[in-house]
């Protein structure tokens, strides 16, 4: 009965063991499905994959082993069963055996009936087998359990790794991230210093070029300063003169005319200079970076078109002064008779006596003057016999100026042999080549541009401007005859003034003569910059008179 409660103490826990075997099973299973689920990622979830493998290979070799420890278990268990019946047949024997023995003696031919003594061996041989089969049983059981335990170890160990990869991806993914962060910064800051320095660059071009521009100016200012010194002193010379020629006045009506095409034309680049500055402030596209290049180069070729031109024209009027010049001082030395006697009343006007220090309110031009002087001149070419002379010296003129010839000064010939007619002819000459001169260079500085039409048409508002300022001084001059004053509109100032405005302020680091100077000064005209853009206004003429002195 002991071995009954035993063996069925023994089931109970083998159906333990196959019930917890299940459930082993069934979380093997669910891991190996849960595994399955995970992607491997990198060298992590390969390291990662080959400890999920060898788990695998440890759980097959498990499973494998307790598929013989359940072979085993059956075998055991039929065994068990043979031996309960074998234990049962033995019982009942045995009872038999009691039974029989007591029965009452037998005769004594029984006791050889007797079954052998070798009735109890088997007996003892089952339980025997019994307990060797509970002691594997047991020790079945042990190995089961420890199994199991290695189990539990191989899941923990699992779940480690599970969570070590999991916080491998996110430290991973999290990495990514800074990354992408730290590139996006690193694309931001080298597009930063790309602008940076293109700005830097374009600024540094940007202020080379207006180094290069003041330094143009102060040297054209320097030019023009000293050309207007040269101007005032070739107009006191004819001033001192007997007999002014017409064609000073063109010469010098084109260099105003050619000045201010100048300036206008500085004026123009200073503007589109500022515009390009505007546009690089904005930072503009490489394309309109380009075109403002190409425009600038434009201007500066138009600049040095119209610089050269008027260089040009400032040495033929050199020239050209230089020649009437000595030809009015060998007039002055030896003036002709008949200038006297005709008209006793309309002599020279002697050099008006010097002003008070103050600049006078309203300036004398010294060009009316000219022409005053002029239409005194014209009144002595009314002889017949200066014809032939006149023919010859346009002719001669003319053939100098085909072969580009330079005249020779008036000082090389003798002044008692020139007379009237040769003085008027060479005068006619002077002018005629001085028109042909201005007449080549107006055909070929035209260009079909809208710049040439605009400038034609400031041209043009110039020279009524200064009509009409000519005009008003010829009104204000009471020293000097005039043949037909008229008065100028009241708005000469205003229009001056918006003359001088429409040019560049930029303008004010340009030097420039003042108005007047102190007694004994000479021509030194002090180099200072401007207040008003624009031309200068014309010298009075006492200063000139006063600063040259006496004509000798």
């Amino acid at each position: 009965m002991a071995w009954a409660g035993e063996g069925a103490a023994q089931l109970a826990a083998i159906l333990e063991s196959e019930s917890s075997e299940e459930e082993e099973e069934e979380e093997e299973e669910e891991e190996e499905a849960a595994m399955v689920q995970h992607q491997p990622l990198g060298q992590e979830v390969g390291e990662a994959e080959e400890r999920l493998a060898e788990l695998e290979q440890a759980s097959q070799a498990l499973l494998a082993e307790l598929a013989a420890l359940e072979t085993e278990f059956e075998i055991e268990r039929t065994c068990r069963q043979r031996a309960e019946s074998y234990a049962a047949q033995v019982k009942q024997e045995n009872k038999q055996l009691k039974r029989l023995s007591l029965a009452p003696t037998a005769p004594p031919a029984l006791p050889k009936e007797v079954p052998p003594e070798e009735d109890p061996d088997p007996a003892q041989h089952y339980g025997q087998q019994l307990e060797d089969l509970q002691e594997k049983i047991s020790w079945l059981l042990a190995q089961r359990k420890d199994l199991t335990i290695q189990v539990q170890e191989l899941q923990r160990q699992n779940q480690d790794l599970q969570n070590q990869l999991e916080m491998g991806q996110g430290e991973r993914q999290r990495l990514r991230a800074a990354l992408g962060t730290s590139q996006r910064a690193l694309k931001s800051f080298k597009k930063v210093s790309q602008i940076v320095t293109q700005d830097y660059c374009e600024a540094v071009q940007q202020l080379e070029l207006e180094q290069d521009l003041r330094l143009q100016a102060e040297v054209f200012a320097h030019e023009m300063l000293v050309q207007k010194k040269e101007a005032n002193r070739q107009s006191m010379i004819l001033l001192q003169s007997s007999e002014p020629s017409a064609q000073l006045l063109a010469a010098l009506q084109e260099v105003g005319r050619l000045t201010r095409a100048l300036e206008e034309a500085r004026q123009e680049q200073q503007q589109r200079v500022k515009e390009l500055e505007e546009q690089l402030g904005r930072r503009p596209e490489p394309e309109e970076l380009d075109l403002a290049r190409a425009a600038l180069a434009v201007a500066e070729d138009e600049k040095l078109q119209l610089r050269k031109r008027l260089q040009e024209a400032e040495k033929r009027l050199a020239g050209l002064e230089e020649e009437v010049g000595s030809l009015q001082e060998k007039l002055g030395q030896d003036p002709p008779p008949q200038s006297r006697t005709p008209e006793p009343a309309a002599p020279v006007p002697p050099p008006p006596p010097p002003l008070p220090p103050p600049v006078p309110t309203v300036p004398v031009d010294p060009l009316s003057a000219i022409r005053q002087r002029k239409g005194l001149a014209n009144l002595q070419r009314s002889k017949p016999e200066a014809d032939d002379a006149k023919a010859r010296a346009v002719q001669e003129m003319m053939e100098r100026i085909k072969h580009g010839v330079v005249l020779r000064p008036a000082k090389e010939r003798d002044p008692r042999v020139q007379g009237p007619a040769e003085a008027a002819g060479k005068r006619r000459s002077a002018v005629l080549e001085l028109q042909g001169i201005l007449g080549a260079m107006r055909r070929a500085s035209r260009r079909p541009s809208r710049r040439q039409s605009s400038l034609k048409g400031k041209d043009r508002q110039l020279e009524s401007i200064l009509q009409r300022r000519r005009r008003a001084v010829d009104a204000s001059a009471p020293t000097l005859p005039a043949p037909s004053p008229t008065p100028g509109p009241p708005q000469r100032d205003h229009e001056d003034a918006e003359a001088a405005g429409r040019l560049d302020p930029g303008d004010k680091d340009i030097g420039t003569a003042p108005s007047g100077h102190s007694p004994g000064s000479g021509d030194g005209v002090p180099f200072r910059p401007r207040l008003v853009g624009g031309l200068p206004r014309t010298r009075p003429l006492a200063h000139l008179a006063r600063g040259r002195g006496e004509p000798g």
